[in-house]
């Protein structure tokens, strides 16, 4: 009898993993409770028929969710995508919650700005938390 239960536990098994694969990247961290800007480096979702990033920030009260162009443009190989800038105006520690199609490069920190703001395969994604 336990075997007819393989075939399911298989199927839904390879069901999560492409759900997982689809999702892309999820990182979290607790920025300081100081005023400052939150950095992170995305690169572009690089997936067969992708021609848009996803990008959703959780925090605290602030929500958002963009999706945005691939900047491909004349970066070939496999640097190119979005520095997500965020000003942290509140003195607060709330979880930060970064979710992307694409892969994160930089996880997120409050700090000095990348060295990939300038980098002409990277756009800069700023994001405006009004709470």
């Amino acid at each position: 009898m336990s075997k007819s239960y393989r075939p399911a536990i298989f199927f839904l098994s390879l069901l999560v993993l492409a759900a997982l694969a689809a999702w892309g990247a999820t990182v979290s961290f607790t920025p300081p409770p100081v005023e400052g800007t939150i950095f992170a480096v995305i690169n572009a979702d690089r997936s067969a028929g992708a021609r848009t990033t996803k990008i959703t920030v959780d925090w605290g009260p602030f929500h958002r969710s963009v999706g945005r162009g691939n900047p491909y443009g004349n970066c070939a190989g496999m640097i190119a995508g979005f520095v997500l800038m965020i000003d942290h105006t509140h003195r607060d520690a709330n979880l930060f919650t970064l979710t992307t199609s694409g892969r994160v490069a930089r996880a997120p920190y409050q700090g000095e700005a990348p060295p990939e703001v300038s980098h002409p395969c990277y756009k800069l994604e700023r994001m405006r938390a009004r709470y």
